[in-house]
C-alpha cells in the first residue's frame, strides 16, 4: 500500500518564495495527498496572490490565516496538529522558501525501503539542504550520530547518514511520531524549535540524512541565522539555554555540547559589523529570559 503524506508549510512574507515552493510541491513525482499552507499573519500580500493565482481553489490545499504571527515554531505546532488529526502515514515539513526538486519526496521514500530492507527503521528522514549555488547550506546541516558505527556504515551504504537532529526544511516524519513524543515548542518562536523536537523523537527512534533528496534554500544569502540575525539573536540565546536545561531529548555529553555551540555562536554574532553594545543587551537579555 503506498504511503500517504501531507505536507506542512508554514509562510511569512515571502509570498513570491512561496508561489515557487508551492508549484514544486504540487508537481512532485511522488504525489502528495494534502498541503497544509500556515500563513501566519503576512503583511505582504500573500493571501491576495494566493487566490489571484488559484491556490485557494486547490482542492489539495488546506489553507489556514493565522491572527497573529506565533513564528515558525509556532506555525509548525499549529499545521502539525491539523496534520496529526488526517489519515496519513508521514509529515513533510517545509519552509516557504525551501525549492524541493520533484524528486525529493520520492526520494526519500526510496531510501526508507531501502533502509528497511536492510533492517534499519527510520522515523525521520531529511532531505540534503543546498544554498542556490548548489553547496551546503550552513543553516541546515543535520547533526550525525556517531554512537553506532555498524549503523553508520550500513547507511551511507545506501547514501544517508544516521542523524541526531535536522530542520525543518525538509524533514519526512512519520506521524506516529507526534502521537509519541508531542508537537515542536510553540513558545520558541523562532529557532531550535527543529532541533529540540527532532532530537526529542531521535533520542531513542532512527532518522537519517539522504543525500538524493535535495532541497534549495533560497535565503538571500549563505549565511547561519546567527551571524546576521540583528536583534533577533535574542530567541538564539534564549531558546538555546532553554532547550540545554529542560529538554528530555539529550543526555548529559550532548548538552555540553550545545553550550559549546551558543558559545561559538556568540562569539560569530559578536565578531560581525554592528554595535556592540547593542548586540551585549540582546545576549543579556536572552541570558535573562
Amino acid at each position: 500500500m503506498q504511503p500517504v503524506i501531507i505536507a506542512v508549510v508554514v509562510t511569512f512574507n515571502r509570498k513570491t518564495l512561496l508561489i515557487e515552493a508551492l508549484r514544486q510541491l504540487t508537481q512532485q513525482s511522488y504525489p502528495l495527498s494534502q498541503i497544509i499552507l500556515i500563513n501566519n499573519a503576512s503583511t505582504d500580500g500573500t493571501e491576495d496572490l494566493l487566490r489571484e493565482q488559484g491556490w485557494l481553489d486547490n482542492s489539495k490545499i488546506d489553507y489556514h490565516l493565522l491572527e497573529k504571527n506565533i513564528g515558525g515554531a509556532g506555525g509548525f505546532h499549529q499545521g502539525m496538529a491539523l496534520a496529526a488529526q488526517r489519515s496519513a502515514d508521514w509529515l513533510w515539513i517545509m519552509d516557504d522558501d525551501s525549492i524541493p526538486n520533484t524528486d525529493a519526496l520520492e526520494q526519500l521514500l526510496l531510501a526508507q525501503q531501502r533502509l528497511i530492507d536492510k533492517q534499519l527503521a527510520p522515523v525521520i528522514l531529511a532531505s540534503r539542504v543546498n544554498w542556490i549555488d548548489g553547496t551546503p547550506h550552513p543553516m541546515n546541516f543535520s547533526t550525525i550520530r556517531r554512537d553506532d558505527w555498524q549503523q553508520l556504515y550500513t547507511a551511507l551504504a545506501e547514501r544517508c547518514l544516521p542523524i541526531r537532529a535536522t530542520s525543518f526544511v525538509s524533514m519526512l516524519l512519520k506521524k506516529q511520531c507526534i502521537n509519541e513524543s508531542g508537537l515542536p515548542l510553540a513558545n520558541y518562536f523562532i529557532w531550535n524549535d527543529d532541533v529540540e523536537y527532532s532530537g526529542r523523537v531521535l533520542k531513542n527512534q532512527q532518522g537519517y540524512l539522504v543525500s538524493d533528496s535535495v532541497v534549495i534554500h533560497k535565503t538571500k544569502e549563505k549565511y547561519t541565522p546567527f551571524s546576521q540575525s540583528g536583534d533577533r539573536f535574542f530567541y538564539e540565546v534564549r531558546n538555546k539555554i532553554w532547550m540545554i536545561k529542560s529538554s528530555e531529548a539529550w543526555t548529559k555529553t550532548e548538552r555540553l555540547r550545545y553550550v559549546l555551540v551558543l558559545i561559538k555562536n556568540i562569539f560569530d554574532y559578536l565578531k560581525v559589523k554592528g554595535n556592540s553594545k547593542n548586540k551585549l543587551k540582546i545576549i543579556s537579555r536572552g541570558l535573562w529570559h
